[in-house]
């Protein structure tokens, strides 16, 4: 199963119809057993620029019951799921990533909680994501959580 965020015109940011389209799509995927993960990516280079910020504004709340912002960040499903990452994954976006069990980034991949240099918590999911914490760079050995959320410096996915 591939679901693709789509709303480029925006840099794929979650307003609550995207919230509630991507926790059905996952509803879907445990209960049938010839899905075996799914695949998360976004439309238009960019993975997810985070919440919606005039939707926000407008009184959406971009959360679902039971799986949190995006749909996804509190309970995401029992199946493993692929975040393919292209462009920005920053703000809500990154916590997005993070709530998935791998994340694959393009060479063009950003990764970022920029909250913090506006004085904001990343509180979508991000620092209650179970395994969040314990999840590392690779290249680095230490959690990606860690070492944007103290800062707000994007990392880059190369």
């Amino acid at each position: 199963m591939t679901i693709t965020i789509n709303r480029p015109e925006v840099r794929n940011a979650i307003d609550e119809q995207t919230a509630q389209g991507l926790a059905a799509a996952l509803e879907e995927l445990d209960p049938d057993p010839a899905l075996v993960a799914a695949v998360l990516t976004g439309a238009g280079g960019t993975f997810c620029s985070g919440m919606d910020l005039r939707a926000f504004l407008a009184g959406e709340r971009p959360s679902t019951e039971g799986r949190g912002f995006a749909g996804i960040v509190e309970q995401p499903p029992a199946k493993p799921i692929i975040a393919a990452v292209e462009g920005a994954a920053v703000a809500g976006g990154f916590e997005v990533a993070l709530a998935c069990d791998l994340v694959v980034a393009a060479e063009n991949a950003r990764f970022g909680l920029p909250e913090v240099k506006r004085g904001l918590v990343a509180a979508g999911g991000c620092c209650g994501c179970p395994g969040v914490c314990r999840t590392t760079w690779p290249w680095s050995g230490r959690s990606p959580a860690s070492t944007s959320a103290p800062n707000g410096r994007p990392r880059s996915g190369s």
